[in-house]
């Protein structure tokens, strides 16, 4: 599909090939311009897709955080590759930084650093708690008996986080039917931080 959106678009005249030096003419700076921009588009879905796969990913220790925050600096360098002005992304890129920065975190850690301007979606920040967990809270794709790739294409036809966050208190709905029909008063120790925080989301979207 890149290919051919791009064969769409370029100008194929001879006034458009490639020159050495000199100023380019119109039809070049056009080609160039499709180009930064479809390499633009690629970034930025890399990042989002990244993101998302990261936020899904559970169990995971300490030591697998750690290689994962080095993972996030070889995604950027590369990215560099075909968008070297990475930071002109903006907000996709200023997500991809603050991930990279909370993944290593404590969940108290996580929360507390959010503010209503933050990078990060609330959504994003809740799948992210699930990985703290045990196995009876499950995250809300697996409470659903989706496969990941059925949770990604739902993220991406579900971009509001109204929807989103619906999702996840169904999946913590269920987890608090779980407990009680155990006749338990013993919860997963992240289960506080993610109800509180959900709270917090929901009042704030």
């Amino acid at each position: 599909m890149f290919a051919v959106k791009t064969e769409q678009q370029l100008e194929t005249g001879p006034e458009a090939a490639q020159v050495i030096g000199g100023t380019p003419n119109m039809g070049q700076q056009k080609n160039v311009n499709l180009a930064n921009s479809l390499c633009n588009e690629i970034a930025v879905r890399t990042i989002q897709l990244f993101i998302r796969h990261v936020s899904l990913l559970r169990p995971l220790a300490k030591g697998g955080r750690v290689r994962l925050q080095a993972d996030f600096q070889h995604l950027e360098n590369a990215l560099k590759i075909i968008c070297p002005h990475l930071a002109d992304l903006g907000r996709p890129y200023r997500l991809l930084k603050s991930v990279a920065s909370v993944i290593v975190l404590s969940p108290e850690e996580i929360v507390a650093g959010q503010t209503p301007d933050s990078s990060i979606p609330h959504s994003t920040i809740l799948l992210m708690l699930f990985a703290f967990a045990g196995l009876e809270l499950a995250s809300p794709h697996q409470n659903t008996s989706w496969s990941l790739p059925k949770i990604s294409a739902w993220l991406d036809e579900h971009q509001g986080e109204g929807e989103r966050l619906d999702l996840i208190a169904g999946a913590l709905q269920k987890y608090e039917n779980l407990v009680r029909q155990k006749n338990s008063i013993n919860y997963d120790p992240v289960y506080p931080v993610i109800s509180q925080y959900l709270e917090r989301a929901l009042k704030e979207i």
